[in-house]
């Protein structure tokens, strides 16, 4: 049997991003890439413990290649990368310290093609 305490928490947190999410379908595209930021900031830093950071940008391998911008990387916490203004969470990232990428769709039904060319550019 779940945590009821845990499953309350999720729900509840669940709830309010929806919400959140609802209030912001008439917005433009950077509007809504501030409203991913703040996702960021406020629930994945609150609720993923340390050692991992979040940002977005692109991630790069040894051999120069590179994905294009990600919504949201998750990097282990010790790992390199690299912002041009200090303080920034648009980073450049090493591929060796990304742990995971989460691609960030309104409609995905409608995006499924982008989500797909994501996961082809990672998967190089």
């Amino acid at each position: 049997m779940p945590n009821e305490h845990v499953r309350n928490r999720v729900e509840a947190l669940q709830k309010l991003l929806i919400q959140a999410h609802g209030g912001g379908d008439c917005l433009s595209s950077a509007s809504k890439g501030g409203e991913r930021q703040d996702f960021i900031d406020l629930v994945l830093r609150n609720v993923i413990a340390p050692p991992f950071r979040f940002g977005s940008g692109d991630i790069t391998d040894l051999s120069g290649a590179t994905t294009g911008q990600l919504d949201i990387v998750i990097e282990y916490g010790g790992s390199i990368s690299f912002s041009l203004i200090p303080g920034s969470n648009t980073r450049l990232y090493l591929a060796e310290g990304v742990c995971a990428v989460i691609e960030v769709k309104s409609d995905v039904e409608a995006q499924w093609g982008e989500v797909i060319k994501t996961a082809k550019r990672l998967r190089r």
